[in-house]
């Protein structure tokens, strides 16, 4: 990590390591989408900490935080080595796996059991479309951080490997969709009703777009939203969605939630 994680990481870095190493081998599509989650994972650990550090959180939140980004997409190696795809729709719910995969594999050995049941939690529900509403306070919280966290970067590296494309397609990032010409009624239908895209309304690559467009319904930080309207992320893939009316209604909706975005994560005063 380029900034030096704090010194009690390190360890729990390490075994993240050691973990993903034994799915490597000889075919170059497993290696290649092996990296990308690895480097994801770890800049998703950065934003983590600076959302907690913009909501002025302790420091065993800040770990709690840390450790639920490190192991949050830990399911994903087993996936892409076990089905060759990172669609969950046609493979195994990666989360779930990711959980089955920590327990398994004891990568959280060390952490308090009242913090292992947090971090297992977000690591479960980070791929949810939405959080269930029974949840407490502190668990709450860890959850929406991971998320913000998580879409921050998932944009980051599908924007890039929209407009670079290196070294051709890569069916695991298109989740093996169709390019498609239209968006969906469904897809339509979710942003016309103020959330963000159910995956199951998801029919080709456009309805993909427009999920990711739509993830700002889900956002909680003033620090995610200030990151995504500061880099024009949503502005560019709402101008690379199919031209018709539902295109204009739904970038239409998705401008106006942004300009009057309120936090649901808000900084902890100084002191507490």
């Amino acid at each position: 990590m380029n900034a030096g994680p704090p010194r009690d990481f390190v360890p729990f870095i390490r075994r993240f390591n050691s973990y993903i190493r034994v799915f490597r081998g000889t075919d170059n599509y497993t290696n290649t989408n092996i990296d990308i989650k690895a480097e994801h994972t770890h800049r998703v650990c950065r934003h983590s900490l600076d959302i907690c550090g913009s909501l002025n959180l302790s420091g065993k939140e800040r770990k709690e935080a840390f450790l639920a980004a490190l192991f949050h997409d830990v399911g994903r190696f087993s996936q892409i080595h076990r089905y060759g795809t990172f669609n969950d729709r046609t493979s195994v719910n990666h989360a779930m796996l990711g959980v089955i995969e920590i327990k398994a594999n004891n990568l959280l050995a060390g952490i308090l059991p009242e913090e292992c049941r947090r971090i297992l939690s977000a690591v479960m529900l980070h791929n949810r479309h939405t959080l269930p509403r029974r949840l407490k306070p502190a668990a709450l919280r860890l959850c929406r951080v991971l998320r913000d966290a998580d879409k921050m970067d998932i944009l980051d590296v599908l924007i890039n490997y929209y407009t670079s494309r290196k070294n051709g397609s890569n069916p695991a990032l298109d989740l093996e969709l169709p390019v498609g010409s239209t968006l969906s009624d469904a897809a339509l239908a979710d942003i016309d009703a103020g959330r963000s895209v159910a995956i199951e309304n998801v029919q080709s690559i456009q309805d993909f777009r427009l999920l990711q467009a739509a993830w700002v319904f889900d956002i909680h930080s003033a620090w995610a939203m200030q990151r995504l309207r500061n880099l024009g992320q949503i502005d560019w893939l709402l101008q690379q969605l199919p031209p018709g009316r539902g295109a204009k209604r739904a970038t239409r909706r998705i401008h106006d939630y942004m300009k009057n975005f309120t936090p649901t994560l808000l900084p902890r005063p100084a002191g507490m």
